[in-house]
């Protein structure tokens, strides 16, 4: 009864103020928008629903009006952005409302228009893939951040790398290095077996700087640069450091077993198991890994990894301008002063061809209730390796409807468009999305994301039962014409087919097309006519396939493999 008459005292509510006190932030692409809640009893802010209208005006081209955060209860919203676009400005508003007992009485208003450019006050994002490489050779240390995030188109940086010791009340040294994020320290500016820690920054022209990247550790040890001072020489003072028992193993130390690697993206994982010793012993030995790159595009001389570590894993990361690396490491045991050290076996592993891609990352569904559309997007999408192409799977399920899973495979695009006439109004929908490498690996399942077509904002009535789905052919009906004023001479005026594209499997080719709304209307019957012209010949045949009969499903045929289309011509062949 409480809550009743909470809502009854909400419901004589006259009037509702204007969201102010709106703040934004830009982290990378994503545009951050938080407001003050609005100043109305507190009883009834549990009632009040939100939505932010926004448009984008950029040199590359402009979108309409669309709806972020719809009938949110928080007072904040996430808008992402095309990092692509150049110059973009975004202009949006935050709309609020009061639901009463009578939706068609609800209560609206709507705040000032605000306006933001994100090139310019944006914040970078950190440097990633970061790892230390110790050069014993070269004599010198290598600080690297192999991946970092651009932002937006033409964006660039500076980069900051902070180093300072383990134990010590001496300030951290910073270096700014322009345009790579990459700081090289020589051997002679260090020193020995002293433990060194850093990380890193970015900062963009706007001169904001990004969060610090996690703390990596280093140390150098005298072995690690072809000297043994202060190395045990003696049986007798190694007897002082090592139980004895120990030491006799240690003579006989073998290689480290059980090797095993695994690639995510251009991380390559690499694990094993210690050398047969008793436990007490196998917490004397550190490890090692040495390696080197192959590849088409330049190899790469021998360099150390996960120096002195005690850990039984150690991850490298591979240049992902590389073109078909091929990655040669082994894995040494040795005491930490390096007396005892173990055998060396090599392995072979080649990251692009075996590799687990990355997630798709933030993704975003935008309701377009004018183009009656949802769209499912992920903006950004780690590539892994040079000219590396994926397919990208959505899988979409309704909550509290047990059944299949709807899912949605494009080629090559992080988009993917769904017809509210797929769908059920004033249901909520949740969807994921994954990576297809074109050997058939799978990346993890992203995120969680989630949408609801209201029926107060869709213009049209819709089907109260779901669309069933199909492997291949799409069986949603065509959104209903709003055309009142048939003019069938302007039939001519339209191509003959629209959103052509093909889909490839083993043994055939199969096309899919849309015919002209007109033709529908214009024409009784009506077949196609397909030219094209593959590597080997010229095609010309008719259809026979009716698509008036199947109107409501897109037009398509099946040609054998061996035709590769090199182009294709689409006319209607009018039966009347």
């Amino acid at each position: 009864k409480g809550s009743s008459l909470t809502q009854n005292h909400c419901n004589h509510q006259g009037t509702l103020p204007s969201v102010t006190k709106i703040r934004a932030k830009v982290e990378c692409t994503r545009l951050q928008i938080s407001w003050n809640p609005l100043p109305i009893n507190k009883n009834c802010l549990k009632y009040i629903r939100y939505r932010v209208d926004y448009i984008i005006y950029s040199a590359s081209g402009n979108h309409g009006w669309k709806s972020t955060c719809q009938n949110s209860v928080q007072s904040s919203c996430q808008i992402q952005l095309d990092g692509n676009k150049l110059g973009p400005r975004i202009v949006y508003k935050v709309l609020a409302k009061l639901l009463k007992d009578d939706s068609s009485h609800d209560l609206q208003s709507s705040s000032f228009y605000y306006q933001s450019w994100p090139t310019l006050q944006f914040k970078p994002e950190p440097p990633k893939d970061c790892q230390t490489v110790i050069n014993s050779q070269e004599e010198y240390v290598k600080l690297i951040c192999k991946r970092h995030q651009q932002c937006f188109f033409g964006s660039s940086y500076n980069y900051n790398f902070y180093l300072g010791k383990k134990i010590s009340n001496n300030p951290v040294e910073k270096f700014v290095v322009d345009d790579k994020s990459i700081k090289i320290i020589k051997f002679s500016e260090l020193n020995m077996n002293t433990r060194y820690y850093w990380y890193a920054s970015s900062i963009g022209f706007n001169r904001i700087e990004s969060n610090f990247t996690p703390q990596f550790n280093f140390i150098l040890s005298n072995w690690q640069v072809h000297t043994q001072v202060g190395a045990i020489s003696t049986s007798s003072t190694i007897t002082d450091v090592i139980p004895s028992k120990c030491v006799r193993q240690l003579e006989n130390l073998k290689a480290v077993i059980n090797v095993k690697s695994k690639t995510e993206c251009t991380r390559l994982i690499i694990t094993w198991d210690a050398p047969a010793l008793d436990s007490n012993c196998q917490s004397l030995l550190h490890y090692s890994l040495h390696y080197k790159i192959y590849s088409n595009s330049g190899n790469q001389n021998w360099l150390y990894a996960c120096n002195n570590t005690i850990r039984t894993q150690c991850q490298i990361d591979i240049d992902s301008e590389k073109i078909a690396p091929t990655v040669i490491y082994s894995v040494s045991a040795s005491t930490r002063d390096n007396h005892f050290q173990s055998p060396n076996q090599y392995y072979r592993t080649w990251p692009s061809l075996n590799y687990q891609p990355d997630s798709p990352k933030d993704c975003q569904s935008s309701i377009d209730y004018k183009k009656e559309t949802v769209t499912l997007t992920c903006y950004r999408h780690n590539r892994c390796y040079f000219g590396a192409t994926y397919r990208y799977r959505y899988f979409l399920s309704a909550r509290n409807q047990s059944g299949s899973t709807l899912q949605f495979t494009t080629d090559n695009s992080k988009r993917v468009v769904i017809k509210f006439s797929q769908l059920k109004l004033d249901t909520q929908y949740f969807w994921r999305a994954a990576a297809i490498t074109l050997s058939g690996r799978s990346s993890k399942i992203s995120t969680v994301h989630s949408f609801k077509i209201h029926t107060k904002y869709a213009t049209q009535e819709r089907p109260t039962t779901a669309a069933t789905y199909r492997a291949t052919t799409p069986t949603n009906p065509l959104p209903p014409t709003r055309i009142t004023n048939i003019d069938c001479s302007r039939l001519g005026d339209h191509p003959a087919a629209t959103n052509i594209r093909a889909k490839n499997n083993c043994t055939h080719i199969q096309l899919f097309w849309r015919p002209p709304k007109l033709a529908y209307h214009c024409l009784s019957t009506f077949q196609y006519q397909i030219k094209y012209t593959s590597l080997r010949e010229e095609n010309q045949f008719i259809v026979k396939y009716d698509c008036q009969k199947n109107s409501k499903q897109d037009c398509h045929m099946t040609v054998d493999r061996k035709h590769l289309f090199r182009s294709i011509t689409i006319d209607i062949i009018n039966s009347d």
